[in-house]
This record gives structure tokens, C-alpha cells and sequence, in this order.
């Protein structure tokens, strides 16, 4: 999907619907910073986003409009076509914080995809979140988070390999996560529900649920720089057909911390995979590589390496190398400059190869407080070592975002 109000490329690479991760800074001692996705401002910044109170109710609309010239619209290897996407999107999002220990949140965006000129079918989309937290409930240092993301839409994004192309389906991934905390010592679990249902009957094998059960340990060395952690997870994938469900098992080890400006993360591991209904297993090492840079607001760069054995719904049996990598330049205080660059490179068990990859650039400017206006471009690909399938599709986008 090619972004949920906009048409801009997210550059990630992804199964199922992904869960948006816990922060614990108000509460952890050693708490891990995210200086690229931390979006809070001073309040003295004149285009700081405020939204509408009341009492300890927030309310925060957005609208935007895209306009996207494309040289592929349909993703096609053979004949690409060239046509215009005009994508209205409205959202709303209500935070309701009766106190520090407690925060409920609701968000829904609606967005409409229109293709111009015809050379693919418009249609709509709905994403919907939920997000409860409690803390310190009991006993200081524990905390319970609920959450449940709804998506229905149409996947038109090159690097989602999981999910069938130009096909309509909705997804759905509801977890409730646990952890505590004490002194230098915390502990966390975490139990999720997720489903991939296809509208299409012609599509419906392909439809799947998972259960997801994680467990991580950790203990602090030294304050924030140095904490040591174990992870545990376990994903049962259960198919339309019996024969295909499988079980994943995960271990991983590493190490993370922040040092000054600079976040890292370090851990390396093995995955195990057995399939089920023919009691068979194969399994591959996995090592991650993550850091974050920021020597101040207006410069940020991630970058994110990994190597890993990975079973797909679609994809199977293969081992993936995958960079992720973005930098942020604030060019001037109403101005601001993000470029990303993202690979996968797949190599199967059958002696095939296909490689993912997409780069970007966009320009963001602040018009006023609540008004900005976007210019961006994006350049994706899909080579496969069979020369079949690969294509490559280049996309121009401008649009505006209003968000009070």
C-alpha cells in the first residue's frame, strides 16, 4: 500500500500488520531514546500541533490531499502504464489522559485513491487504532498495554512481499502486553492476535492468522548506556490450507543502549522452523544491527542492518539481507529534507534470488501551524534472478496536510 492518506512509499519491509512499539520513558529508569521518531516540540515552536482540549480530552483532526504522477500504476513487468493518483484522506484522533497513569487513545483515517486516467481500479481505505495503558497499577513498575489495529485496503506498495498485489483484503492485529520493572531489572510479555482475510474468493487460500507469545528479559549495566536483553518468541501461522501452517521460534541475545546522542542495538540469535503437518523443521542464525543518530534537532540519520533466516507466507524458505537507512536535515526552521534508502535482498532455498529495493526523497514546509505542503519522489524495484516479474516503477508526488 502505498501509504495510508499519501501515496509516499513507507520504507519498510513487513509480513503483517505491525504493532507500534511501547515507550517507557515516564516510567523506566533506563529507557530507550528515539531521537529520529520523537516529534514533540518545544512549546515555545510556533508550529507545534496543539489540537482541541477539553479538560483531559484531546481532539486532533487532519486532512490531506496527494497528487502522484506515476510511470507504472499497475506494478507492471510487461507494460507499464503511466497515469495520475489523486488521494483525498481525513483522520481523527482523540487522546483521553485522566492521569499519569492512565491514557486511552482512538484514531481513525479514511482515505480515497483515485486513478485518473483508469489504468487500475480506485478505491477506499479505513485504518482504525485503539491504544489503553495503565501503569503503576498494583505495584509501582507495572504496566499493561492494549492494543487492536484494523486496515482495509488495497496493496499497491513494492515492498510488501507478504501480501498479494492489487488485492483487496482487510487485517486486523489486537495484543495486550504486559512488563515490569525494578531498579535495573525488566521483565515483558506479550501475547497477539492477527489475521490477513482476502476479498476476492479466488484469493481466499491465501488468507491466514497467527498467534504470537514474546518474552524479553533485561538488566541495566549502566544507567541508559549499557542494557543486556533476551528475547523469546514464538509465532504459530495457521493457513486456509491445514498443510501449509507452520511454527516459528525465535532466541535472540544483544546488547543496547545510548550513548550521548547516539542509540544503538546489537543482538544476534537463531530461528527455528517447523512445519507442522509434515513434522519437518529448518532454522538459520538472525543478527540485527540498529542505530540512530541525532547530534542535534535539526540533523538525524537511522540505519539498520540485519541478516536473518525468514519463513513468508508467499515467499517461503529464504535467507534475507535487508538495509534500511534515512536521514533528516532541517534546512530551515520552517523547512525539512528526509531521503531513505531501503534493500532486501532474498535468497531462497531453491537457488533463486529476487531483490526488493526502493530510495526517496521528500521536502516538507510548513505553510502555518496546522498547514504544511509536501514534494517528494520515489523510485522502487523488484529484480528476480529468473528475469520474471521484475519491474521498476518511478513515482512524483505533491500534496498538502492540514493537521490542527
Amino acid at each position: 500500500m502505498r501509504g495510508w492518506c499519501c501515496i509516499s512509499l513507507v520504507l519498510t519491509v513487513c509480513s503483517c500488520a505491525a504493532l507500534a512499539e511501547t515507550s517507557t520513558e515516564e516510567t523506566n529508569p533506563y529507557p530507550r531514546r528515539s531521537p529520529l521518531t520523537d516529534t514533540s516540540a518545544p512549546e515555545s515552536d510556533p508550529f507545534q500541533r496543539r489540537g482541541f482540549n477539553w479538560g483531559h480530552l484531546k481532539l486532533l483532526p487532519t486532512f490531506t490531499y496527494d497528487l502522484t504522477y506515476t510511470d507504472n500504476s499497475t506494478r507492471s513487468p510487461v507494460s507499464p502504464q503511466q497515469d495520475l493518483v489523486s488521494e483525498y484522506g481525513t483522520g481523527i484522533e482523540l487522546n483521553l489522559k485522566p492521569s499519569e497513569t492512565r491514557q486511552f487513545m482512538l484514531k481513525y483515517d479514511f482515505g480515497w485513491h483515485d486513478y485518473l486516467q483508469n489504468t487500475a481500479r480506485d478505491y477506499a481505505s479505513h485504518r482504525a487504532t485503539t491504544e489503553t495503558r495503565v501503569r503503576n497499577i498494583l505495584v509501582e513498575g507495572l504496566e499493561f498495554l492494549l492494543t487492536d489495529t484494523y486496515a482495509q485496503t488495497v496493496n499497491q506498495n513494492a515492498l510488501e512481499r507478504e501480501v498479494l498485489f492489487f488485492s483487496r483484503y482487510d487485517t486486523d492485529t489486537a495484543a495486550f502486553r504486559t512488563q515490569y520493572e525494578y531498579n535495573r531489572f525488566a521483565i515483558s510479555g506479550r501475547y497477539a492476535y492477527s489475521f490477513v482475510d482476502y476479498f476476492a474468493r479466488r484469493n481466499s487460500t491465501q488468507d491466514y492468522q497467527t498467534h504470537t507469545g514474546e518474552l524479553e528479559a533485561s538488566y541495566a549495566l549502566l544507567p541508559r548506556r549499557t542494557i543486556l536483553f533476551g528475547n523469546y518468541s514464538v509465532v504459530s501461522m495457521l493457513r486456509a490450507i491445514p498443510v501449509e501452517d507452520f511454527t516459528t521460534q525465535t532466541w535472540l541475545a544483544g546488547i543496547r543502549g545510548t550513548y550521548s546522542r547516539l542509540d544503538y542495538s546489537l543482538s544476534a540469535g537463531y530461528r527455528r522452523v517447523e512445519f507442522t503437518p509434515v513434522h519437518q523443521s529448518d532454522g538459520g542464525p538472525v543478527t540485527t544491527l540498529k542505530l540512530a543518530y541525532a547530534p542535534h534537532t535539526r540533523l538525524g540519520a537511522t540505519l539498520e542492518v540485519s541478516r536473518q533466516f525468514v519463513e513468508g507466507v508467499l515467499t517461503g524458505t529464504s535467507t534475507d539481507t535487508i538495509v534500511n537507512a534515512s536521514v533528516m536535515v532541517a534546512l530551515t526552521r520552517r523547512g525539512k529534507l528526509t531521503a531513505g534508502y531501503v534493500r532486501n535482498d532474498s535468497e531462497h532455498k531453491n537457488g533463486l534470488r529476487d531483490v526488493t529495493l526502493a530510495y526517496n526523497a521528500a521536502f516538507e514546509y510548513k505553510l502555518t501551524r496546522f498547514a504544511s505542503a509536501t514534494w517528494g519522489f520515489t523510485r522502487s524495484e523488484r529484480q528476480f534472478s529468473s528475469g520474471s516479474g521484475s519491474f521498476a516503477a518511478d513515482d512524483v508526488r505533491v500534496g498538502v496536510r492540514l493537521a490542527w
